[in-house]
């Protein structure tokens, strides 16, 4: 069903370093939404500390964007 679907590198990429990515590399939906993450100083120390699960944990509502995006990415992913 899924085999169509192509596991972009950058959407990778994005979904392990969320705080190192370019923005240019994302989809432009959610490019705000990364470049605010980018630019908040406090997730930004705190998920330099942790796992991938807790950083994506500790996310607040305001970045729902990357979340949902996140969750779609990687159920397709686990799908193929």
């Amino acid at each position: 069903m899924f085999s169509s679907y192509n596991m972009n590198t950058n959407e990778i990429r994005m979904i392990q370093e969320p705080f190192a990515i370019d923005t240019g590399q994302v989809p432009v939906r959610i490019q705000r939404q990364i470049i605010k993450l980018q630019n908040n100083g406090s997730l930004n120390d705190v998920s330099a500390d942790r796992n991938i699960e807790q950083t994506y944990g500790n996310l607040l509502e305001t970045f729902n964007t990357i979340k949902t995006f996140t969750n779609k990415v990687l159920t397709l992913h686990g799908c193929t």
